[in-house]
Order: C-alpha cells, then sequence, then structure tokens
C-alpha cells in the first residue's frame, strides 16, 4: 500500500495524540479510594480539670485520652507515587507551629500548659506511633502500592510546659489534627486526607488550685503575768490574729504548727510550745505557750492545735478518671474545699505546764506550714 504525503502525516499525528493519551493515564496521585471516606476520631474531653497552681516540672501528663478508633475503621489510599509523603499536621497551623517548644508539646491559651497528639495505624511505613509535628515525612519503603488504614486512632495529651498553670478556659478548635498523603511535601499538592481528629468540647474549663496568704508572719504580745494569773484552767493571757486565704474556690488545704514541743511536765496533748532558749537562767520555766484556731472550717475551742501534726482544714470530694485527670465529683458553682476567701482566726495563751512557775523571758516561736491541692 502506498502511503501519500498527507495521509502519512494523519497517521503520525493519530500516534502522537495515542502517546500524549497513553502519558496522561499513567499519572498516579494518592487519594482516598473510591466508596472509601477518611477516617475521622473524635475525641470527648473532660468538661474541668483540676492542676496544681505550683509549678510543674517540663513534660509531666495531666490529661491522656489513650488511643481512640476513628471511623471508618478501615480505608484505602490508593495509587500513590513511589516519593509521595505523609504529612502531620494539626489543622489550625500555622497556629501552633511558630510556638513549638521542643518534643512536638505545643502550647494552649493556657499558661503553663500544652497539647500533643499522636496518630497510630496510618499505614504503610507510618503505623506505628506518630507524633502531630507540623513535620512532613517521606515514603520510607520506596514502593508504589495502595495503602490501608485499619484501625486508624488518634491520642490527645495535655502537658505541662513549664511554670505555674493558670486557671482558665482552655480552647481548642473543633478540628485539631490531620494525617494527609500528598505527592509533594506541600498541602497545596495533589493528595488527600486520610484521617482527622475532632474533639468535643472545644472548652476545658481548668482549675489551678492553691491559696495565696495575705501575711508572712503572725504575731501575738501576750504581755505580763505573775503565776497567780493562771486561772483554774491553767491559762494566763490571750492574743488574736488572722490569716486570709484567698483560694481557687474548691482548694484543698491542711497545715501544721511546726514547733518545739514542751518535753518536761505536762504540755498539754503535745499541744504546748517550748520557750525560746528553754533553760536558760533567764527564761521561765513551769510554763509554754499555746496556739489556738476557732472558725467554722475549723475549730480547736480551747484545747490548742497539736503540733507537728497535719491538720486538714478543708476538703473536697474528687474522681480521678482512668484517662489520668481529677475533677470534683460533684461540682457546682459553690463547691467545697477553701472558698475564695478564707479567714482563719488565730489566737495564743501561756499554759501552765509544771505545778511551779519562776519567772523570766517567755517568747515561743514555730512556723505555720500550709498544704494546698
Amino acid at each position: 500500500m502506498l502511503l501519500s504525503k498527507a495521509n502519512l502525516k494523519r497517521i503520525l499525528n493519530l500516534f502522537g495524540l495515542l502517546l500524549l493519551s497513553l502519558s496522561f493515564c499513567g499519572y498516579s496521585a494518592c487519594h482516598v479510594a473510591r466508596n472509601d471516606s477518611k477516617s475521622v476520631t473524635t475525641i470527648t474531653l473532660p468538661q474541668q480539670i483540676l492542676v496544681n497552681s505550683t509549678s510543674y516540672p517540663s513534660g509531666t501528663v495531666l490529661y491522656d485520652s489513650g488511643y481512640i478508633t476513628g471511623s471508618p475503621s478501615s480505608l484505602t489510599i490508593a495509587d500513590c507515587s513511589s516519593k509521595y509523603y505523609v504529612g502531620f499536621f494539626y489543622e489550625n497551623d500555622p497556629q501552633y507551629s511558630p510556638n513549638e517548644t521542643g518534643q512536638s508539646i505545643f502550647p494552649t491559651n493556657i499558661s503553663g500548659l500544652g497539647v500533643r497528639v499522636y496518630a497510630k495505624n496510618q499505614a504503610g511505613p507510618f503505623d506505628d506511633e506518630q507524633l502531630i509535628s507540623n513535620r512532613w515525612e517521606s515514603n520510607r519503603s520506596g514502593l508504589i502500592s495502595d495503602h490501608t488504614l485499619n484501625g486508624s486512632a488518634y491520642r490527645l495529651q495535655l502537658v505541662t510546659i513549664g511554670g505555674k498553670i493558670s486557671s482558665g478556659i482552655l480552647e481548642l478548635p473543633t478540628a485539631l489534627a490531620r494525617v494527609e498523603y500528598r505527592e509533594n511535601d506541600a498541602h497545596s499538592a495533589n493528595g488527600d486526607d486520610a484521617s482527622e481528629l475532632l474533639v468535643s468540647p472545644t472548652v476545658v474549663n481548668v482549675r489551678a488550685l492553691g491559696c495565696s496568704a495575705d501575711v508572712s508572719s503572725l504575731t501575738f504580745p501576750l504581755g505580763n503575768f505573775i503565776s497567780a494569773d493562771f486561772n483554774a484552767t491553767g491559762k494566763a493571757g490571750s492574743a488574736q490574729n488572722n490569716i486570709t486565704l484567698s483560694c481557687e474556690p474548691g482548694t484543698n488545704v491542711s497545715f501544721s504548727v511546726v514547733a518545739p514541743a514542751v518535753t518536761e511536765g505536762d504540755n498539754a496533748n503535745n499541744t504546748a510550745i517550748a520557750l525560746s532558749s528553754s533553760g536558760s537562767e533567764t527564761v521561765a520555766t513551769g510554763v509554754g505557750v499555746q496556739l489556738n484556731l476557732n472558725g467554722d472550717i475549723y475549730d480547736s475551742g480551747t484545747n490548742g492545735l497539736p503540733l507537728n501534726t497535719k491538720i486538714d482544714l478543708c476538703q473536697s470530694s474528687r474522681t480521678t478518671y482512668a484517662e489520668g485527670h481529677t475533677s470534683f465529683k460533684n461540682y457546682t458553682t459553690t463547691p467545697d474545699g477553701c472558698q475564695a476567701s478564707t479567714v482563719l482566726h488565730f489566737s495564743a495563751n501561756y499554759i501552765k505546764t509544771l505545778p511551779t512557775i519562776t519567772a523570766g523571758t517567755a517568747n515561743a516561736a514555730g512556723t505555720l506550714n500550709f498544704i494546698y491541692n
């Protein structure tokens, strides 16, 4: 068969179109397989968590959701090329990116508190635990294949990032993190999201428990007395002073009176504080100092406060959950425990410890140790 120049040109053009068509059909790009959809995990956060207002070492885990499997539990990422990338990103990037503190813990709007997220079962070379780190990971296998996510899951932790944690409302976006397959290391490249993490609720009441006192020391000027001034109960003199505690409502508070106890005679059930420089010629004998606390939350009456003994002032009912966080068991707007302002009414008096009292100075000192949690 003889071909004219016109026929030969048409055949060559058709061959060129065929090559172009074949080249186009051979292109690969990661995508969620037909009839599949990305896996979505929803982690239910506690409505409130309790923390201490003291400084925590960086990296302390205060809440851990554990791994929560998404839905659907299985899907396939198909037709990836041999040089695809997998991105482990927070949804609100770059909100978290510039503030990274290390170890993929990202700050939140609560000072001292960060968030850390892990993903697992993300298919192929990424089935092991992976940190959401706002980074791209390149395909390690070099193989072109489909990847099936079985049991795609996420884990969320609230982690300390150093310093004190303040009370406040922790705010997180509804969509928090995602895993995406792309042909290049860019969100705009061809590809698809494989999985996503949602949180609900998006706000958590963070209660940083603790108190501060309005004074750093108390003095009780008892004045001068003679042995005849001691009454039938063996006591003389009285002086009062107060401490006001400003607390995160619901804080547990305990305290102790740390002081040397009288060792000779009657120490009144371990409530008699020994005089300073006891045993010196100028110091009185046969007496000690007794400290009392009277009020609604604790009342020692006239018995005195036991020395070097933990005394509970305010206690609240709490529940510790398997996820690691703690919350008030039956929280209301007026929880138990110490309130925002708690006034402690202290008083002091002399107490007779020996049948005979000798004259001299009668000063005593001790330390009030408060524990907040």
